[in-house]
C-alpha cells in the first residue's frame, strides 16, 4: 500500500528527477566555468587538458545519460526506478573519475543514495548502497598511485568513504522506517476518522428513520415539514398537501394474531406506500399504525389519485400471518392554504381522517377546506 502511494515510477516524479539532473549538470558547468576563468593564466596546454578532462568528458557523459533517460521517459511506460538510480551513479562516477585529483569529489557518490531514499523503498536503498560501494572499491583499485596518495593512506581513505556511504544508507533506512511509522499512524487516524463519520452518519440516519418500517420517523417528519413551511414564506405559491393514513382495526389485528403479526402488517403497508406514492415529499410512520404523507408541488387531483392508488394497493394484500384477512387504510387529505398555520394543517388533515373512519373506513376523505 505504502509502495503504491509513493510510486516514483510515475511520470510526475520522473520529470522531477530529470529536472534535478539538469540542475546538477548546470551547477557543475558553472563551477567549471569559474575554475576555467581562475586558471586562464596557467598556459594553453593546461587549459586544453583541463577542458578535455574536467569539462568535455564528464559533461558529455552526463548529457548522453540525460538524453537516454529523456527518451526512455517519453517512449516507454516501464518502471525506470533502477535505471534512474544507475543514471545517478553514472553522473556521480563521471565527476569523481574526471576530477580524481580533488579528494572532496568522492562525496558526490552519496547523491545516488539520497535519490534512492526518495523512492521510499528499503531494497532500492540497499541496492544503491552496494553499487556505490562497488564503484568506490573499483575506483581505488584502478586509481594511479599519485591519485590514491592525494586522498591520504589508501586503506584509511577507503575505509572512511565506505563508512560514510554505509552511514548514509543507515540514515536513509531510518528515515524510511520513521516515514512508514508516520504513514501508518496517519492511515490509522484516517481509518478511525472514516469509521467515526460512518457511525455518526448511521446514528443520524437511525435517528431520522423508523426502525421497523424504514420510513421517516415522527421527529424527522416535523423537521422536514418545518423546512417546507420556511420555504413557503419565500415561495407562497408552493402547493403543499398533508395526508394522514391509518390502518383500520389495527388493535384487533394485534389482539387476535399477536404483535409480531401486527409488525408484519406495518412493514408491508409501509412498503406499499413507498412504492405507490413516490415521488412525493416525504412518507413517515407518524406514530403507531398512523402514517404521515407530504405532497409538494402537486395539484389536488394528483394528490388524490396517488393516495387512492395506495389505498387500493394496500387493500389488495393478503398475508398468511393474519390468515389472509384484508388490510385496509383510511386516509384524510388537506391542502394547506396561505393563511394556515402548522397546527391548522394537521387539524384539518386529522378531521378528514376521522371522517373517513366514521363513515366506514377503507376510504379517503378530503377536508372541505381544500376547496377555496
Amino acid at each position: 500500500m505504502i509502495s503504491n502511494q509513493h510510486d516514483m515510477g510515475s511520470v510526475k516524479w520522473k520529470r522531477k528527477i530529470l529536472r534535478i539532473y539538469r540542475i546538477f549538470i548546470l551547477f557543475y558547468l558553472l563551477g567549471e566555468a569559474a575554475s576555467f576563468v581562475a586558471d586562464w593564466g596557467s598556459g594553453l596546454n593546461y587549459v586544453i587538458t583541463y577542458l578535455y578532462d574536467s569539462t568535455l568528458l564528464p559533461v558529455s557523459t552526463m548529457l548522453i545519460t540525460l538524453f537516454v533517460l529523456e527518451l526512455l521517459c517519453r517512449y516507454t511506460n516501464r518502471n525506470l526506478d533502477y535505471i534512474f538510480i544507475w543514471a545517478a551513479v553514472i553522473l556521480s562516477g563521471s565527476l569523481i573519475i574526471t576530477n580524481r585529483h580533488i579528494p572532496v569529489m568522492q562525496a558526490i557518490i552519496l547523491v545516488p543514495i539520497v535519490l534512492s531514499v526518495l523512492y521510499f523503498n528499503k531494497v532500492k536503498i540497499l541496492v544503491t548502497t552496494v553499487i556505490c560501494l562497488a564503484f568506490i572499491l573499483i575506483f581505488y583499485s584502478f586509481a594511479s598511485p599519485e591519485v590514491a596518495a592525494g586522498f591520504g593512506p589508501a586503506p584509511f581513505s577507503l575505509i572512511v568513504i565506505c563508512t560514510i556511504i554505509l552511514a548514509c544508507c543507515a540514515a536513509g533506512l531510518i528515515v524510511i522506517n520513521r516515514g512508514m511509522e508516520l504513514l501508518e499512524d496517519l492511515r490509522e487516524k484516517v481509518v478511525s476518522e472514516i469509521k467515526l463519520r460512518e457511525e455518526k452518519t448511521w446514528i443520524e440516519e437511525m435517528s431520522k428513520a423508523d426502525a421497523l418500517t424504514g420510513l421517516a420517523n415522527h421527529k424527522s417528519f416535523h423537521d422536514h415539514l418545518d423546512l417546507i413551511l420556511d420555504s413557503e414564506e419565500h415561495i407562497p405559491e408552493l402547493e403543499l398537501h398533508l395526508a394522514l393514513a391509518d390502518i383500520d382495526n389495527f388493535k384487533a389485528i394485534n389482539d387476535t394474531y399477536g404483535h409480531w403479526a401486527g409488525d408484519i402488517v406495518l412493514k408491508q403497508t409501509a412498503a406499499i406506500l413507498k412504492e405507490t406514492l413516490q415521488p412525493c415529499s416525504l412518507i413517515s410512520r407518524y406514530g403507531g399504525e398512523e402514517f404521515g404523507i407530504l405532497f409538494l408541488g402537486m395539484t389536488d387531483e394528483e394528490a388524490r389519485d396517488r393516495l387512492e392508488a395506495a389505498r387500493m394497493a394496500v387493500a389488495s394484500i393478503r398475508l398468511s400471518e393474519i390468515h389472509f384477512q384484508a388490510v385496509t387504510i383510511s386516509i384524510g387529505l388537506y391542502r394547506k392554504r396561505e393563511t394556515d398555520s402548522k397546527e391548522t394543517l394537521f387539524k384539518r388533515a386529522d378531521t378528514a381522517l376521522y371522517e373517513a373512519k366514521r363513515t366506514g373506513r377503507n376510504k379517503m376523505c378530503v377536508s372541505d377546506e381544500t376547496v377555496a
